[in-house]
């Protein structure tokens, strides 16, 4: 019984990870309608095959518990890994630069935030090269006392123009190249 009622936690736990991604990922399409610019840069293979595998997981995961609880045999622990390397791949994604996001009239949205940095919240950017690629790196409050961060990849065509927006938006600024 126990069992059962540990696999179901972690099936809702599941279930609402999944349904928030889809939400947030809804809220991102219809607001890159009325967006300013919106950047779509190739996903790289790492980031591709790591948002692949967040899925399997979570179809893996949810299987394994249905599967153990009918049956009556459910390992807590091969559980407890399966859920830490969910939590570890989805971590992962979250601190790599983000390859698709949107610049809004009140701020900047990436697909894989459900809230958008409002320019009033940015505390923080800094520009950044990575081979050929340019970064901006946002640090931004979040909910509460938390101070997010974000690296959002910006095509050269944009820099100028995201450079412009954000000397109007956040005048109070020193902004740094770091490489």
């Amino acid at each position: 019984m126990n069992q059962m009622l540990l696999g179901f936690i972690v099936i809702l736990f599941l279930v609402a990870i999944a349904s928030s991604k889809r939400q947030g990922e809804k809220r991102y399409n219809q607001l890159c309608k009325v967006a300013e610019w919106v950047v779509e840069e190739k996903l790289g293979v790492f980031h591709s095959m790591s948002n692949h595998l967040s899925w399997i997981l979570l179809v893996a995961i949810s299987g394994y518990i249905v599967i153990g609880c009918i049956v009556g045999q459910l390992n807590s622990y091969l559980l407890l890994g399966g859920v830490v390397v969910y939590l570890i791949n989805y971590y992962v994604l979250e601190y790599t630069p983000h390859t698709m996001w949107c610049l809004l009239q009140g701020g900047l949205l990436s697909k894989r935030q459900f809230i958008a940095m409002n320019w009033e919240n940015i505390v923080a950017y800094r520009w950044v090269t990575r081979g050929e690629k340019l970064i901006i790196k946002v640090d931004y409050k979040g909910k509460g006392i938390v101070t997010r961060k974000c690296e959002l990849i910006v095509p050269q065509e944009m820099k100028i123009y995201l450079e412009e927006q954000l000397k109007v938006k956040l005048p109070y600024f020193e902004v740094t190249l770091e490489n």
